[in-house]
């Protein structure tokens, strides 16, 4: 026989409150007549419970409005015995009401008690995770750890996950000054070059797995080198990436920043490659096909990087101003023109000079175009229109002085050359083809 289901609990409840409000109400007419003093009563309970049991306080509010109406439907009327005799289904209506909202507050109660011991039971389980988190917070780190290394390797190899753990346990930059260079900016470089790295390694005919390997191992003495300092004490450098990242309010910088202790990374990198092979059994691979991939790919990414922008070279631009070479300039008419292969090949020697770890050349590629010529005109002040004339997609102008034409200019404003003397040579700017 199928079973129709019951009230339920909370049927229940209402169901026996309904009854023992019934009975009272057939036993206590007199008491249940809405009276000035039962309304005063009853009112002063309702704030008692809607005090003591804020989340209760609409259903005290309710039994007070019951109460209140009760006593408007009583009015002409001098006990409950008479309201009764007169007018029975009204004042059946009228005294059940008013014996309703006493049992309403009772009922409040119970579930406020409740409700707080309930509470008292929650407090007390946040308590002990809290006390259980503080005793074995560092296990429970590492075990999160250990999920997003696995997460994050292509491989099912523990190894690779052992070193892709290291690099998350400690978020250390790529750089302290433009390259990654941002809390996490090493596990972001490495892990890009170690995935270019299997996958340039599977069109050479070489196996991925290594390579992803020695791709995740490239850069890692930097852990070694790069440590987090508070920013009023560590020691002044040209251009500090401060923290994770300028704090946009009110123009604040963060506490702290990345600071390189002052040695050979190359020697470091090896030494701590040599550890890992040492302590994890790691079967690297001798060929040098696999490091010219891994250098292959290190390079690709830190161009691409550059390209799109993510580079911080601002800090150079007035660097790169003052260590040009004679004759690649001129100053005229509000205008100070570069020509862009030497402004180019500078501030790459400069950034080379401050982050020595940059597989970057001075030089320009086939096309003539210096890698770092991407992020100029997403991060410096150039000028991109004069008059009618418009810069390239690049920022560059050709420029006709006297009346020798230069091809590939970048034009600032003169303010910011304040020392140049200006040319006397007639200058007009050309669109570049």
């Amino acid at each position: 026989m199928k079973d129709k289901g019951g009230p339920g609990l909370i049927g229940t409840l209402f169901t026996v409150l309904f009854l023992i409000v019934f009975l009272n109400f057939l036993v206590n007419i007199g008491e249940a007549f809405p009276t000035e003093e039962k309304v005063r009563d009853v009112s002063r309970k309702a704030e008692l419970v809607s005090k003591l049991f804020p989340e209760w306080k609409g259903l005290s509010g309710y039994a007070k409005g019951l109460v209140k109406s009760a006593s408007q439907k009583a009015r002409g009327y001098s006990s409950g015995y008479e309201f009764l005799f007169k007018d029975p289904v009204k004042a059946a209506g009228v005294l059940f009401s008013v014996l309703l909202a006493e049992y309403l507050l009772v009922f409040g109660v119970i579930l406020g008690i409740l409700s707080y011991q309930a509470y008292l039971a929650l407090a007390a389980l946040l308590v002990a995770v809290g006390v259980f988190l503080y005793k074995h917070g560092e296990a429970l780190e590492d075990l999160v750890i250990k999920w997003r290394a696995k997460k994050l390797s292509p491989f099912k190899d523990e190894k690779i996950e052992y070193i892709l753990a290291l690099l998350l346990k400690n978020p250390v930059p790529a750089s302290a000054f433009h390259h990654s260079a941002f809390e996490g900016g090493l596990l972001k470089h490495s892990l890009s070059v170690a995935k270019l790295s299997a996958k340039l390694a599977k069109e050479r005919g070489l196996k991925a797995k290594p390579a992803f390997l020695l791709g995740l191992l490239h850069d890692i003495g930097k852990l070694k080198i790069y440590r987090r300092v508070p920013a009023e004490e560590s020691a002044p450098a040209p251009s500090p990436f401060e923290g994770k990242k300028k704090d946009k309010r009110k123009g604040k910088k963060s506490k702290y920043k990345w600071e390189g202790l002052h040695v050979n990374q190359e020697v470091v990198n090896k030494l701590f490659i040599k550890q890992l092979e040492e302590k994890l059994s790691l079967d690297l691979p001798k060929d040098p096909a696999y490091w010219d991939v891994v250098k292959t790919a290190d390079r690709m990414q830190t161009e691409r990087e550059l390209r799109e922008g993510v580079f911080d070279i601002k800090d150079l631009l007035l660097p790169t101003i003052k260590s040009l070479p004679e004759g690649s300039y001129w100053k005229k008419g509000g205008y100070f023109i570069v020509l862009a292969h030497a402004f180019c090949r500078t501030m790459t020697e400069l950034l080379l000079e401050q982050d020595k770890g940059l597989n970057i050349s001075t030089e320009p590629d086939k096309a003539g175009v210096h890698v770092i010529a991407y992020s100029i005109p997403k991060q410096l002040p150039i000028i991109k229109q004069i008059g009618d004339v418009k810069a390239d997609v690049l920022g560059l102008f050709d420029v006709k002085v006297g009346k020798t034409l230069f091809k590939a200019v970048y034009v600032f404003s003169s303010s910011l050359a304040t020392n140049v003397p200006e040319t006397e040579e007639e200058i007009s700017f050309v669109q570049r083809v």
